[in-house]
């Protein structure tokens, strides 16, 4: 079954009404704030008969009014946590949640706290402002802003490098809703502050973070130039984890570059023969997939790429699925169960596993599922072959080809009842 397709207005729509779900998933993984209910739901309150309704009442609003003062920046984490989960007491809305939740964190940030707490703070608030400014709330944007640039002005030195790196990652978020004349002096803005600095981890990282979104957002061909200028300012810095960076994006520079010119592909399938690319498959279609088993949007896309390859395959269509997982035996088995049918490659020599997979530091890989089609000439079309893009791209290579239109779904439980 396709894929629903969303228009960017949909989009935003749909992450402004998950925000708040995804911003309390992203500080649990990331440890900003405690782990104290396994639930989204509220904490177990006391039976009802336990104590009469209006008593309840009146000892939930004490309960909301009471002053937050925690003994220690733990305990006050702790507090946030249950706030952010449940919505306290008064049983706040999530935006609600999330702003009072600010209001928290500010309190701490007066305390007597740690390096470790300090940074754990301001990672805090920075996520807390970000998510109200995804929900809606223009002004938490600003805020946050603010809040980085005093930080970043501060007598703490390792605070302040945080605090100038984020707001340096805020600039390159907003840079794809920015308006065509304004985004180009942006980038050109950004890209000159990255040149201007000398290649460190850090500068690499950034460097890395802006590419992906350049990626994204202009032509193949204008994000190639970008991107391989910032390769070139890393690929000589005489530090190994810098020039990994600039390995990675080399290759992102050389996949944007890919389309109207031939793909280089080597490997071993799972039964341990080689892949022979191109000359076994000359003449073909082919969706070059780089995926994992771990990974919920690559597998997202099977359904469709199993029904489209029944159609086509017989035409000339072919998968080559690029496994990045790190272990071979996950992968059989769950080719194994989900019935796949196409060519699956896992690499297992030496080093040349996982991201580290030779195709994958080729093409500077950093995100999956990333789908590249090929076509018949054996020449790059699309290096963004997912969803309804890769119907496009197979109805127009095999025109002849009909495909079974979908039953409704309604239609489609009436006739299997009757079966």
């Amino acid at each position: 079954m396709r894929s629903p397709q969303f228009t960017i207005h949909h989009i935003r729509e749909r992450a402004m009404k998950f925000a708040w779900q995804i911003g309390l998933a992203a500080f649990l993984a990331l440890g900003l704030v405690g782990n104290i209910s396994p639930t989204w739901a509220a904490e177990d309150a006391p039976a009802a008969e336990d104590k009469p309704a209006a008593t309840e009442e009146k000892a939930e609003e004490a309960e909301a009014d009471k002053e937050f003062a925690p003994a220690s920046v733990d305990k006050g984490l702790a507090e946030v946590t249950s706030l952010l989960r449940t919505g306290g007491p008064a049983k706040l809305a999530p935006k609600d949640r999330y702003a009072k939740a600010v209001e928290m964190v500010d309190k701490m940030w007066d305390m007597d706290r740690d390096e470790g707490e300090s940074q754990r703070l301001m990672m805090l608030k920075f996520q807390l402002l970000m998510t109200l400014d995804r929900m809606g709330n223009k002004e938490a944007g600003q805020k946050a802003n603010s809040f980085l640039a005093s930080v970043s002005e501060g007598s703490d030195e390792a605070l302040a490098v945080q605090a100038r790196k984020l707001i340096f990652s805020i600039r390159i978020s907003k840079l794809a809703s920015l308006p065509p004349e304004e985004q180009q002096a942006a980038i050109d803005e950004i890209k000159g502050e990255i040149l201007a600095e000398k290649p460190t981890e850090k500068t690499a990282a950034l460097a890395t973070q802006f590419a992906s979104s350049l990626s994204y957002m202009l032509k193949s061909e204008e994000s190639a130039k970008e991107i391989g200028d910032l390769a070139d300012h890393f690929k000589d810095s005489g530090d190994e984890k810098v020039e990994k960076a600039a390995a990675s994006l080399i290759g992102m520079a050389r996949r944007m570059s890919l389309p109207g010119k031939p793909i280089e592909l080597t490997g071993t399938t799972l039964n341990g023969e080689d892949l022979n690319f191109p000359a076994a498959f000359k003449g073909k279609t082919v969706v070059v997939d780089f995926w994992a088993t771990w990974c919920g949007p690559c597998i997202a896309e099977f359904p469709n790429m199993k029904k489209l390859y029944a159609a086509y395959h017989p035409h000339g269509f072919e998968i080559i699925g690029i496994s990045l997982d790190d272990t071979k035996p996950v992968v059989e088995k769950f080719v194994e169960e989900r019935e796949i049918p196409w060519t699956i490659v896992w690499n297992d020599k030496g080093d040349e596993r996982g991201w580290s997979d030779v195709n994958s530091v080729r093409y500077g890989i950093t995100g999956i599922p990333t789908m590249i089609f090929v076509g018949k000439d054996g020449n790059v079309v699309s290096i963004t072959a997912r969803g309804h893009e890769l119907d496009k791209l197979l109805a127009e290579a095999y025109p002849d080809v009909k495909l079974e239109e979908e039953k409704p779904e309604a239609e489609a439980k009436v006739e299997k009842a009757g079966q």
